[in-house]
């Protein structure tokens, strides 16, 4: 009961008063990822005492972690080394055992040093990513029809591509005409070029080939830098109150730019995935 159903703010400075945020910060850990992971193992009904394994995402890794601490599982996770301390400490109180990978192979990386020990929960149910999707995409339609039925993009970061694939379907199938927008690192042009490279935006670009995206709802991609979204996630902070990760920062400033492109009036949806607790470790690679 206390996943799901996250409620949507307008921003007041940000944005023009254009930008709304579906805010997944209001689940028990702070991340959409609580959808995925109680989904995910509900799917796989495992017996108490089970040994679970996932790599690869922080905050999807903390999620499952949380689930098998309720569930009475072990969680053994694999992550890129620049993990955050704070994500790290959080899969030590679940009790978790972490293993972490070379940065420069980055969440790959950790999945291929996973699998070497048994199958990735999130690989063995993959159409659960969809399937928790199209229900925030369900969610929203009821959110903007409530609010006068006006939408004219959604924003969303991309890992594996399946919350914007999701979200959009259901989206388009009430507003033909709303565009997708893909958010990607500007270092990481994963979408466009299938190019990985090491980033800061932990969360998105956390796959080489972003396997789930259907691109035919994808009406086009920005690209945000590592700097521009940590800038906005202090932004968030200082002029709108909230604490949303670096990666939902991105959203927001790709949000930001299409306010400016199509002007006061437009209404622009975007998706916070995680709260900001969880990066205040990382506040050394931008200094």
């Amino acid at each position: 009961m206390l996943i799901g159903k996250t409620p949507v703010a307008r921003l007041q400075r940000v944005g023009q008063g254009c930008v709304f945020l579906k805010l997944e910060t209001f689940s028990p850990n702070a991340t959409y990822f609580d959808r995925v992971a109680r989904a995910l193992c509900e799917q796989a009904t495992f017996p108490r005492g089970a040994s679970v394994i996932e790599a690869g995402n922080g905050a999807l890794c903390v999620a499952v972690a949380a689930q098998c601490a309720a569930r009475g599982l072990t969680l053994q996770a694999w992550l890129a080394e620049d993990a955050s301390i704070e994500v790290r400490q959080a899969l030590e109180l679940w009790g978790a055992k972490l293993t972490l990978t070379p940065f420069e192979h980055g969440p790959e990386g950790a999945r291929a040093a996973a699998r070497s020990h048994g199958n990735l929960l999130s690989e063995t149910y993959p159409s659960v990513r969809i399937a928790v999707a199209h229900e925030v995409g369900r969610e929203l339609v009821e959110t903007i029809k409530d609010d006068g039925g006006r939408v004219d993009a959604f924003v969303a970061g991309c890992g594996s591509g399946a919350t914007l694939s999701g979200v959009m379907s259901e989206l388009r199938a009430q507003w033909p005409g709303v565009e997708g927008v893909a958010v990607q690192p500007a270092k990481s042009p994963v979408i466009d070029h299938g190019i990985w490279k090491p980033h800061r935006q932990p969360g998105n670009a956390s796959w080489a080939k972003v396997p789930m995206l259907d691109r035919t709802l994808v009406s086009r991609t920005i690209d945000v830098s590592d700097e521009d979204a940590w800038a906005m996630r202090a932004r968030l902070g200082r002029e709108e109150g909230l604490l949303l990760s670096t990666a939902s920062a991105a959203s927001v400033c790709a949000a930001e730019r299409l306010v400016a492109e199509k002007g006061a009036g437009s209404r622009i949806y975007a998706l916070a995935v995680d709260s900001g607790e969880r990066d205040f470790s990382l506040e050394g690679f931008f200094s």
